[in-house]
């Protein structure tokens, strides 16, 4: 009797449960901590399959991505694969990662924005081939920052204008955040850095500039984002103007 009692329960509890699942659900739920995830630290992610399972989603094996989303990619940041993971047992797949804050994507690109993609592979029936992988997807917000660099803390990022200020020393093409950090390290009087692209746009507003290399300007005294007032403009012999993207501060603070 008793176990005639539990079924009946849960047939009658079945239902209701699927009820709450959204169908924004079929294919997982997503949290991490902590958000904002920072470079070089742990992030510990759970993945919640329960209502993709009711749902008839249940996923075979899930990817994890990073991706620049379309609107705010310059063109060069190509997607971020971190981790493939079998399907949880038990419904929910907790795992950590750590994302290494030297890795060029990071370095190069030091204020991109990013998205969570979490795709889930699920075995589908189909009338003509049988059993199939179908593969849904779903996006998470997340901001990524950088890690505090070695006696350097960061005063304003992802701008459209550059710091412009009676204290500045000199400039510098980099590749990267830390060459710029060191070429402020190395000259006299430095306590800030400001990092930036800037572009030389033909008259058809199409990049033709600097490619992918940052322009690292010096400056003898701490700035904020009130300071950046170099928002580009500037005429160029082919007939375009200049635009500035991705500008970052740091300060030296040790």
């Amino acid at each position: 009797m008793l176990f005639k009692f539990l079924l009946a329960v849960s047939a009658l509890a079945a239902p209701a449960f699927a009820q709450s699942c959204a169908e924004a659900s079929r294919f997982g739920d997503l949290t991490f901590s902590p958000n904002p995830i920072v470079l070089g630290e742990p992030v510990t992610f759970n993945a919640s399959f329960a209502c993709a399972t009711e749902l008839g989603y249940a996923p075979l094996y899930t990817d994890y991505t990073l991706v620049v989303p379309p609107a705010n990619n310059t063109g060069f940041q190509a997607p971020i694969y971190f981790a493939r993971r079998d399907a949880p047992a038990g419904g929910n797949d907790v795992f950590t990662v750590t994302f290494d804050p030297n890795y060029s994507q990071f370095t190069t690109y030091p204020d991109a924005q990013y998205e969570i993609i979490l795709a889930a592979t699920h075995v589908a029936e189909s009338d003509s081939y049988g059993q199939t992988l179908i593969q849904g997807e779903v996006e998470f917000a997340v901001t990524i920052n950088q890690a505090s660099r070695s006696g350097y803390t960061e005063t304003f990022s992802n701008l459209s204008c550059a710091t412009q200020a009676s204290d500045y020393i000199t400039y510098g093409l980099v590749d990267t955040v830390a060459d710029c950090e060191t070429m402020c390290t190395n000259v006299s009087g430095c306590t800030f850095f400001n990092i930036y692209y800037d572009y030389n746009s033909n008259p058809k507003g199409n990049y033709n500039g600097n490619g992918t290399q940052l322009t690292c300007s010096l400056f003898q005294d701490k700035h904020t984002a009130s300071d950046a007032t170099n928002c580009g403009n500037q005429p160029q012999s082919n007939g375009g103007v200049d635009t500035i993207e991705n500008s970052c501060g740091w300060y030296k603070s040790s």
